[in-house]
């Protein structure tokens, strides 16, 4: 039961702290937050987009961007429109 008071009075008692936030560390916070805020958008964006092509039944939106070309048939690419005389 001592041991506890004791341990209890030793983080509750007020301690001088030598410490400051120079500019360059809050800079250097300030950077880490805001690149934090936009990882977790892109992350979450990129995310939802994945899940959205996952449940599509679309099958042009594959996970892997790739066509399906049984399904799809040849695409005919070489068609232009010509000026009529």
């Amino acid at each position: 039961m001592m041991f506890v008071i004791i341990f209890v009075a030793m983080f509750c008692a007020p301690a001088p702290a030598f410490a400051y936030f120079d500019p360059g560390t809050g800079s250097l916070l300030i950077q880490a937050l805001v690149g934090s805020v936009a990882f977790l958008a892109m992350f979450w964006r990129q995310f939802k987009a994945y899940v959205s092509r996952l449940f599509s039944w679309n099958t042009n939106n594959s996970p892997s961007g790739e066509q399906n070309t049984a399904t799809d048939g040849p695409k005919d690419t070489d068609t232009q429109d010509e000026a009529k005389p």
